[in-house]
């Protein structure tokens, strides 16, 4: 099976599966819902209606002083609001991509992809997920301030070098830090899905095993879904400006907000569909190629 095939394969899977976007979409109100509980534990409704109060309104040096005036009284209340949303965000978020990986794993196998089972399957791999996320997290972490520290003391050394390209330059070698991690960590959801891997440490170590044995394989399957994630983050823009234009020759408040609102699911949905188009295309070549 081409490459071609494969895609073409994903795309039918996931037209075929509308169930796919349901743990997407879960997480999407989750975490809205939450920022919205979050946003009045920590104060900020307050905040955002001293700053528009006509009242209090003079100069922004004033709204500035109301705004280091507050994060000084309420810092207690922004910190622990700071850490439920992170700590909650990131389990509600593993929670559901579980249930997805389940389905997509059951997709590539030829199982039926049914919500009942994977959620009853999700214990299996739940906290071996955190342990990979977390994993994961701390790798990037630590590899981009190394890479950082490194390239900065190097390019230190150049005298000639204005602070600007100095800054570009560290930033660049941070960046194609991730990208190469990126790829060693390419097929690490599928070792853990399909590949029968148990832990952390087998899921990375064969992930970058494979990366380093078949690197042409993992770059070109890497480069056909990068092409078509530009495609996508074209047209999101292109829909964005739309919804601007239109917004912008319109009066009433609640319909601008409404259309603000309709759009922004719009664009999430179509990125949740190449997200999950990608995922399964990773996933199809993973089973295929037997990496």
């Amino acid at each position: 099976m081409s490459y071609t095939e494969r895609s073409i394969r994903a795309y039918n899977d996931l037209k075929n599966n509308w169930i796919l976007f349901i743990p997407n979409i879960i997480k999407f109100f989750s975490v809205l819902i939450l920022t919205l509980f979050l946003y009045k534990l920590g104060g900020f409704n307050v905040l955002a209606k001293q700053l528009t109060s006509p009242q209090l309104y003079t100069t922004f040096d004033f709204q500035l002083e109301i705004f280091k005036d507050f994060f000084k009284t309420n810092w207690i209340r922004i910190a622990i609001s700071a850490a439920l949303f992170l700590l909650t965000n990131f389990f509600i978020g593993v929670g559901a991509d579980t249930i997805k990986y389940g389905m997509i794993a059951n997709l590539t196998t030829n199982k039926k992809t049914e919500l009942k089972k994977v959620w009853e399957n999700k214990k299996k791999y739940f906290w071996k997920l955190v342990s990979l996320k977390l994993a994961i997290y701390i790798l990037s972490i630590a590899l981009v301030g190394l890479v950082t520290f490194i390239s900065a003391i190097l390019i230190y050394q150049i005298k000639s070098l204005s602070t600007i390209l100095s800054f570009s330059l560290v930033a660049f070698a941070a960046f194609l830090a991730i990208v190469v991690l990126k790829l060693f960590l390419f097929f690490v959801y599928p070792a853990l899905f399909i590949g029968g891997r148990n832990n952390f440490l087998g899921v990375i170590k064969h992930s970058a095993s494979t990366f380093t044995s078949k690197p042409k394989i993992v770059l070109i399957i890497w480069a056909i879904t990068l092409a078509l994630g530009v495609g996508v983050g074209l047209f999101d823009l292109f829909f964005g400006w739309i919804i601007n234009v239109i917004n912008d020759a319109l009066s009433n408040m609640t319909l601008i907000f409404f259309l603000s609102n309709v759009g922004t699911f719009i664009v999430f949905l179509i990125k949740t569909g190449y997200t999950l188009w990608s995922e399964l295309f990773v996933f199809n070549n993973y089973k295929e190629l037997k990496l």
